[in-house]
């Protein structure tokens, strides 16, 4: 079973077989879904002005809490963001 899809289920007796269904279930329907991009007005209020770090820092998120870590990895965020939207 894939959980994310509950049509994704099946039964079989071996494994290499159980695998090899659900990937071609998965197929199935993937074929049958359709993707969509759905532009939603955000009101002014509801954006956040913080920037990441402190809006982690002020979470408590999980894996960043007391992560010392984290400064390196926002900096690196917000170098691949700089290429995407700079260029290299």
């Amino acid at each position: 079973m894939i959980p994310d899809l509950p049509d994704c289920i099946v039964e079989t007796t071996t494994r290499t077989e159980a695998l090899e269904n659900i990937r071609r279930r998965a197929i199935t329907v993937f074929n049958q879904t359709e993707v969509l991009r759905l532009d939603l007005p955000i009101p002014p209020e509801a954006v956040d002005e913080q920037p990441l770090e402190t809006s982690l820092r002020a979470l408590g998120y999980g894996a960043f809490k007391d992560d010392p870590t984290l400064d390196s990895l926002l900096e690196e965020i917000e170098r691949q963001r700089e290429t995407r939207l700079i260029g290299d």
